[in-house]
């Protein structure tokens, strides 16, 4: 099993971005690679059950040439460790599980926008000028994202729970095909935690010609909110973030 490097991942993104008005990246965890291995397991802001084990499995099933797979085991990059994108501890069992549920023998970088946003920011910074906030976008998570807006460059917005969003779907997912309907987007941020992978799986199945990128917790670093240790752990890189921001008038 390979899975790709923080810069082919990135590149990828950006070739399929430029080629295709449908493409998806989408990114798998340890927390939901634990809870498709064992519904009773949870993760952080979702708890598992048969039913949403089964949703994510699907999603991370689909084979498809523009919708990219990332998986959370990739190797050890420059400034990587500890609670900055380090090795997790249970690795082997997350590629086990992988292999268990899919023939896949390629993945994506999971981490590849967040790693690139601390250590090479303007890249990062670069990347949303050109290749997000040229196009029409909407975003979609926890109300705290609604700060990310200007940053993306983005009009729309659609507030979800910010824990167990799956189980309430039928609340808020009407609203987002309504407003995807009506406004048509060209892309959607994602920020829903687990449940951005069977919201795009959805979508995907829908054949929505829509460019989807789960961003998870990048977003929660450029709103401020220290939610995952990487945060934490970077204060002066976060800074560098920062300033490659205000050098681009971001």
């Amino acid at each position: 099993m390979k899975v790709l490097g923080t810069i082919d991942t990135f590149n990828k993104i950006k070739e399929k971005m430029e080629s295709s008005r449908r493409m998806a990246y989408v990114r798998f965890g340890d927390g939901e690679i634990l809870i498709m291995d064992n519904p009773e397991r949870s993760e952080g802001f979702h708890r598992g059950s048969p039913e949403y084990q089964k949703e994510l499995i699907d999603a991370f099933r689909i084979e498809h040439p523009d919708y990219l797979v990332a998986l959370a085991a990739h190797s050890l990059e420059e400034g990587m460790g500890g609670s900055v994108f380090g090795a997790h501890s249970n690795e082997d069992f997350l590629k086990e599980t992988a292999r268990k549920l899919s023939s896949r023998d390629t993945y994506y970088n999971a981490i590849a926008l967040h790693y690139l946003s601390l250590f090479q920011p303007r890249l990062f910074v670069d990347f949303v000028r050109s290749h997000i906030r040229t196009r029409k976008s909407a975003i979609i998570g926890g109300g705290h994202l609604i700060a990310a807006m200007e940053f993306f460059g983005s009009k729309l917005f659609l507030q979800t729970p910010g824990r167990d969003a799956f189980y309430e779907k039928k609340e808020w997912y009407p609203k987002l095909n309504e407003m995807l309907d009506r406004e048509k987007p060209d892309i959607l941020l994602c920020g829903v935690g687990s449940c951005s992978k069977t919201l795009i799986k959805d979508l995907w199945n829908e054949e929505r010609e829509l460019i989807m990128l789960d961003i998870g917790s990048v977003f929660d670093m450029i709103v401020g909110v220290n939610s995952r240790g990487w945060i934490n752990e970077s204060w002066s890189r976060i800074q560098d973030f920062r300033k490659a921001c205000q050098d681009s008038a971001l």
